[in-house]
């Protein structure tokens, strides 16, 4: 991911929002820009040839204790993709679908020892939570 698409993530979808008082609030908009985010992170885990991949899921090198299933990865790529396309509409909540990309980025994370891939833990962490508060009643007013 280029320095330029990591500042964006960063600052499009705060990962404390429910915590800080600063943050803006959690909208569609930056939703949608931390599951892109999301998104493109479990896609570099599944196509980096440095990872190693098999059949029992995703590792950093050298660390095959508590692998990162590929079907979890790829259901969480896949859903953050969804989620980000159906958020970008605006008329749109969908908080059915914001649960089910939070849930997957929960099961990619119980599962997550993904090394140096810090970075990557992060953004799914991050997407895990502002998906999980569009999903909740709190955030079910767009403020876009």
């Amino acid at each position: 991911m280029s320095v330029l698409t990591a500042r964006r993530c960063l600052f499009a979808s705060p990962v404390n929002a429910a915590t800080s008082a600063d943050s803006p609030p959690t909208t569609a908009a930056n939703v949608a820009e931390a599951c892109r985010c999301c998104a493109e992170a479990c896609h570099r885990v599944l196509t980096d040839p440095a990872s190693r991949l098999d059949d029992r899921g995703v590792t950093d090198r050298g660390a095959p204790e508590r692998l990162v299933p590929r079907l979890l990865l790829q259901e969480c790529r896949d859903l953050c993709r969804v989620t980000a396309s159906i958020l970008s509409r605006p008329t749109t909540t969908a908080p059915a679908i914001c649960q089910a990309c939070s849930d997957a980025c929960s099961r990619v994370l119980q599962h997550a020892d993904l090394g140096r891939r810090s970075s990557v833990e992060r953004e799914v962490s991050m997407c895990r939570s502002l998906c999980l508060s569009m999903a909740d009643g709190h955030h079910s007013a767009i403020k876009d």
